[in-house]
C-alpha cells in the first residue's frame, strides 16, 4: 500500500459502503474490507523501517494516545503534555506521529474517539448527549460536527442504521 492514509481512504470507502445499507453496498464493502486485509497484510511483509512499527517515536506516541483515548477529553494541551512526557519535543513527536500514520494525533484520538462512540450507539440505548459526555465532550454540537465530519452522518442517523 502506498502510505497509511491510502489505507484510510479505502477505510472510509468501506465505511461508505457498509453504512448506505443497501444489499449491493453491503456486498461492495465486504469486497472492500479484503482489499483493505490485504494491503495491510502485503504491507506487513516490509521492512520495519518502512512501518510505523519501525518508528519507535511514533509507535510510543500511539501508544500513550490509545492510553488518552480512554480518558475523559479535555483539550489539545493535555495531548501535548502527555506527549512530551515521551521524551521528546511536541513538534517533534506530531512529525513523527503524521508521517508513520498518516494523520495528525489530534485527528487520530478523535477518530478513536468517534469509533468509541459508533460502538455506543450500536450497542446502548444511550442518548447522543450521554455518550457526548461519556467520552468528554462538554459541547453537544461539537460532538455532533465531529461525528458527521467522519462518518458523513450525524450519530442519530448512524444510530438508526445501525439497529434492526
Amino acid at each position: 500500500m502506498a502510505s497509511p492514509s491510502a489505507a484510510f481512504d479505502l477505510h472510509q470507502r468501506l465505511q461508505s459502503r457498509w453504512n448506505s445499507g443497501g444489499r449491493h453496498d453491503r456486498l461492495a464493502a465486504r469486497g472492500l474490507l479484503l482489499e483493505l486485509l490485504v494491503e495491510l497484510l502485503d504491507r506487513s511483509g516490509e521492512p520495519p523501517s518502512s512501518r510505523p512499527e519501525g518508528d519507535p517515536i511514533a509507535a510510543r506516541v500511539r501508544r500513550r494516545l490509545d492510553q488518552l483515548s480512554l480518558q475523559p477529553f479535555r483539550e489539545a494541551v493535555s495531548i501535548q503534555s502527555a506527549l512530551e512526557q515521551l521524551g521528546c519535543s511536541y513538534a517533534h513527536a506530531c512529525r513523527r506521529f503524521k508521517r508513520a500514520y498518516g494523520l495528525s494525533p489530534l485527528a487520530y484520538l478523535s477518530a478513536l474517539r468517534v469509533e468509541r462512540a459508533k460502538l455506543l450507539l450500536r450497542d446502548s440505548d444511550l442518548t447522543v448527549a450521554q455518550i457526548a459526555q461519556r467520552l468528554g465532550f462538554d459541547n453537544v454540537g461539537y460532538f455532533i460536527r465531529r461525528f458527521r465530519r467522519q462518518t458523513a452522518l450525524s450519530p442519530r442517523a448512524f444510530a438508526r442504521r445501525q439497529r434492526p
